[in-house]
């Protein structure tokens, strides 16, 4: 789902996503990041039809400047 730069759920992502970046930063030697899911995290992905995770999001490093998140679902990841 693309949102305009101005829509204030695409800002509430982007900082998100900022703050795993800068957490990564900060921690270089570590790959994985588990944290609790966020507001704009759930409102995106149910503006986009999918599920509302219940859980934590797992948030991997994958290269520098590359990371993926995996929402989890009852209980979450910890």
């Amino acid at each position: 789902m693309a949102h305009a730069d101005t829509c204030p759920l695409n800002r509430g992502v982007n900082r998100v996503l900022d703050e795993d970046r800068e957490w990564f930063e900060a921690h270089p030697e570590v790959s994985v990041r588990i944290r609790p899911v966020t507001p704009p995290e759930v409102a995106d992905l149910l503006a986009a039809g999918a599920a509302r995770p219940t859980g934590d999001v797992i948030v991997l490093n994958l290269a520098p400047g590359l990371r993926m998140r995996r929402f989890t679902f009852a209980g979450g990841a910890r």
